[in-house]
């Protein structure tokens, strides 16, 4: 294997490339909801969260897993694993077979997603070089996030289906972990070699951190569960014209996460409070949107929040975490944002039922509300935690 400290970065950070790339296929929701007719919409949308819920069950094989299989190993599992999900579709027609698949792609992100973090802390010690592949990450997320729905859009002119077709890049960056990323050592306790409950122990910030990522993204899929119905439905454009607004969210994510190093570095602990504000405004104007200005403002605004309170919640549970347990916490975060992920739409739809509007637009206020109130909580976190704990 070659590798060099650049190369090495470069190579876990491809990894995330994939990473958010099932939630992409929320520019054909539309065309989901027509194509299935006889399923209901909200168990439709569940074909983008069914892989949030698979992610959850696929995190669960990491952690011990890991480090008596190989982390190397299992990540490469993993992306074989979203490979054969994500072109699934392309070969059986039902709804059945496509929750099955989306489900398998989502197992192949929850191993993997996890691995690729941790490798972070294994790798790099420092907390600059920590800060800038935290940041490269989120940009390959970002990135993912940006080409896979444009090339979606491209395709979904000669049919839905095949848009499936793009998550055969799962193959290119098979082969980049399996000539670039080397095994990393085992972790170790004192100079002796780490016991079992080593691996499971937690703290309180692991704690506070996945309770943040889950309520954080029970609003977060809601902009992708939400914004192409809304668009259509409102008169301002059609699934072209919701992937075009997703790829500048995603764009925006991608170029925030790309100069993290030195938003945080800036804003130190205070990144967190402006991240979801941003997101809450986004969400704001998105919901009451009435032209395309609007809403290519409000996923500006949407993309800047991702992409800064993302990389922060990353970057706080790498640090904060004990570091035998390190895998561990982090998959238990990556469980909480994922669970919460798969149960926005439902969340949402009761929430809004409850107060008589099951409108698109409503459903984004409700997600904007959640994001006012996490801005007040980790403002209150970086205004009373000692400036250590939260910078370093």
């Amino acid at each position: 294997m070659k590798n060099s400290g650049f190369t090495l970065k470069l190579a876990i950070s491809s990894v995330s490339l994939l990473v958010m790339t099932y939630s992409s296929i929320s520019v054909i929701m539309a065309d989901l909801i027509k194509a299935f007719p006889h399923v209901d919409p909200t168990v439709v949308q569940s074909v983008l969260t069914i892989s949030a819920l698979a992610i959850v069950f696929g995190t669960l094989l990491t952690g011990l897993t890991a480090e008596i299989v190989g982390k190397r190993k299992l990540l490469l599992l993993g992306i074989a694993l979203y490979t054969l999900g994500g072109i699934g579709p392309l070969f059986f027609s039902s709804f059945a077979s496509l929750m099955v698949s989306r489900a398998v792609l989502g197992a192949g992100i929850g191993i993997m997603n996890p691995i690729a973090t941790t490798l972070i802390g294994d790798f790099f010690q420092g907390g600059a070089d920590r800060a800038q592949l935290v940041g490269f990450k989120s940009t390959a997320g970002g990135l993912g996030q940006t080409i896979f729905p444009i090339f979606m859009g491209i395709l979904a002119v000669s049919g839905w289906r095949n848009v499936f077709w793009v998550y055969l890049f799962g193959l290119l960056i098979l082969a980049v972990v399996y000539f670039y990323i080397p095994e990393p050592p085992k972790l170790q306790v004192n100079g002796a070699k780490a016991k079992v409950k080593d691996f499971y122990k937690i703290n309180f910030p692991v704690i506070a951190i996945c309770l943040f990522v889950f309520f954080a993204f029970v609003a977060h899929m809601a902009i992708f569960t939400n914004t192409a119905i809304f668009m259509v439905q409102s008169g301002l454009g059609d699934t072209s014209s919701a992937t075009v607004a997703i790829a500048v969210l995603s764009a925006a994510h991608m170029f925030m996460s790309l100069i993290f190093k030195y938003s945080f570095q800036i804003f130190k602990r205070f990144v967190g409070p402006i991240g979801t504000v941003m997101l809450g405004a986004g969400l704001l104007i998105m919901a009451n949107a009435q032209s395309m200005t609007a809403v290519s403002i409000a996923m500006i605004c949407m993309g800047i929040g991702a992409g800064t309170y993302i990389p922060y919640a990353y970057d706080l549970i790498t640090n904060l975490a004990p570091n035998t347990s390190r895998s561990f916490s982090i998959s238990l975060m990556l469980i909480c944002l994922n669970f919460g992920g798969f149960l926005s739409p439902f969340i949402m739809t009761f929430s809004a039922s409850a107060f008589g509007n099951n409108t698109s637009g409503f459903k984004m206020l409700i997600a904007a509300v959640i994001f006012f109130v996490l801005t007040a909580c980790t403002l209150l976190y970086a205004i009373r935690s000692p400036k250590g704990a939260a910078e370093r």
